[in-house]
């Protein structure tokens, strides 16, 4: 552990030890803002040579790192690495699951949060990550996956906005805690990290710091008052906890556990735990839930009502529409059909729905709801089309960011590029069925955002619950996940794979044949 603890040195780290519990062995804070010598660090491993290595983050050692420990901080982080490459870094497995990854510390004075993004953390100045090959208590170590060879990139700017608004910047721009509203700034960002389940310690912390830069500085004897304020009104509103937690269960099919409740709500401390767990137990005795097998803490909503299904004046003709390549082959597409298009970055997602707009556009009414083109760029991806001009398109492109379910066509072909959601992905699920609801005689096609070797789009499983036809588009491949109206029973069509070309952005052309793969 000593050279390791020695070579992180070298490489310009502040490095403390630390036990299998992650707690430092030592009095840290002096580190960060100065590196230990080598001569302590041999002092350190001299009296605990099996010590772990803590790398202290922030400015002293130019990283900053984002902390995953749950999938759903792992679909909530996603969207920020995905721009600009930044998941490519630096990134470490942890031994529970987890990942740190790692990026340059930006030049703003920037600390550490707890949660403010659901499932993750963010360490840097005044925190510390943990260092391969140290391991936990059980004996499983911290692996890099990259390892420091790899180039550290700079931290995504979307995800740098979300998690800190320097101090400074706030009083230029709105003269933020200064004399005659310094209290009531103060107390509404209390009430904001209350909300957001931070213990009262963080609240002062945090409160501390902003009051010595209030101008003039706030009474430092003041600020408890201000915790114990926002923790109480905090603790009246956890009546709305259940209000959550009802519609979580509303919009979930099958089986679910507590702890994907405690994963969808963000909940870290336990008291919230608690309070999820008394919602459930309510629901529970309002015959809202019940019981999924012997295993506790594992529930299923209770519906006892059921439509009638009129079979006997059911359509049963497939409709005619065509996929590129070919998916119609494979797969019957039916009135009131979902068909879900999950796909990575820039793989060719709009690409994939224009064509079906291009090879549908003369026998179907189609609404294209898109969330992100302008009038301009459509205009430049449809003039790509060879073949077409852009007179010749017909069908009905219109703007729209979310609430699709209130401008759903039921009786046409509807393509939503994109379902936008950025944090709690497991209200997709409810979204797609309120878009499902709307349909009669028509389908809904829809675009999700899916990350690199992701099984599925953001939301997971729930986006493969009402979907007769899931398809993944990775960089030059597609694959059908699920297929559920097979042409030929003798084909099944789930995890069939084609490769492709995109050429100009808009033509796809196949490498190859339709193959049977693995499933994951």
């Amino acid at each position: 552990m000593i050279e390791h603890a020695m070579a992180y040195l070298q490489k310009g780290f502040s490095i403390i030890p630390c036990g299998r519990d992650k707690k430092p062995l030592l009095e840290w804070k002096e580190f960060q803002h100065r590196r230990a010598t080598p001569e302590e660090v041999q002092g350190w491993y001299e009296k605990n040579p099996d010590a772990n290595i803590g790398i202290v983050t922030g400015a002293i050692s130019g990283i900053c790192v984002i902390d995953i420990d749950s999938e759903i901080g792992r679909e909530n982080i996603m969207p920020y690495l995905l721009q600009d490459d930044a998941y490519i870094t630096p990134t470490v497995n942890t031994p529970r699951g987890g990942s740190h990854i790692y990026f340059k510390c930006p030049d703003v004075e920037i600390g550490n949060n707890a949660g403010l993004i659901p499932g993750s953390d963010f360490r840097a100045n005044g925190g510390f990550v943990i260092a391969p090959p140290s391991c936990n208590a059980q004996g499983k170590h911290y692996e890099w996956v990259n390892d420091l060879q790899t180039p550290l990139k700079e931290l995504p700017r979307d995800y740098l906005k979300r998690i800190s608004v320097p101090v400074k910047k706030v009083y230029e721009s709105v003269n933020l805690f200064q004399q005659g509203r310094r209290d009531e700034d103060l107390f509404h960002i209390a009430n904001i990290m209350a909300k957001g389940r931070a213990n009262p310690n963080e609240i002062k912390q945090v409160l501390t710091i902003l009051a010595q830069n209030c101008n003039p500085p706030y009474p430092a004897n003041e600020i408890n008052a201000k915790v114990v304020s926002a923790m109480s009104r905090t603790e009246k509103s956890d009546i709305k906890v259940i209000d959550e937690v009802r519609k979580y269960c509303m919009q979930t099919e099958g089986s679910f556990t507590t702890n994907a409740v405690y994963d969808a709500l963000g909940a870290r401390d336990n008291k919230f735990k608690a309070t999820i767990r008394q919602a459930l137990k309510t629901l529970k005795s309002e015959g809202v839930l019940g019981k999924s097998g012997d295993k506790d803490g594992t529930y299923r909503r209770i519906d006892t009502s059921a439509e009638n299904i009129d079979f006997l004046n059911a359509i049963v003709n497939p409709i005619d529409i065509k996929y590129p390549f070919g998916i119609e082959n494979l797969v019957h597409t039916l009135p009131k059909n979902i068909i879900v298009v999950a796909g990575v970055s820039n793989a060719g997602k709009t690409a994939f729905l224009l064509n079906i707009v291009a090879k549908n556009m003369y026998k179907h009414n189609i609404h294209y709801f898109s969330s992100e083109m302008d009038a301009s760029e459509m205009k430049l991806r449809l003039e790509k089309f060879s073949g077409i001009d852009l007179s010749q398109w017909k069908f009905y492109p219109k703007e729209r960011v979310s609430d699709f379910d209130q401008v759903i066509q039921p009786n046409d072909i509807n393509i939503i590029d994109f379902l936008e959601v950025y944090e709690d992905f497991w209200k997709v699920g409810g979204m797609i069925k309120d878009i499902y609801n709307k349909l009669d005689q028509g389908i809904a096609i829809i675009a999700i955002q899916k990350n690199k070797q992701s099984e599925f789009g953001l939301g997971g499983g729930r986006g493969l619950e009402k979907a007769r036809l899931y398809i993944n588009i990775d960089p030059g491949k597609i694959k059908i996940i699920k297929g559920k109206n097979r042409v030929d029973d003798d084909i099944n069509p789930d995890n069939m794979a084609i490769n492709f070309k995109l050429v100009q952005g808009c033509q796809f052309k196949a490498q190859g044949d339709w193959v049977k793969e693995l499933p994951k």
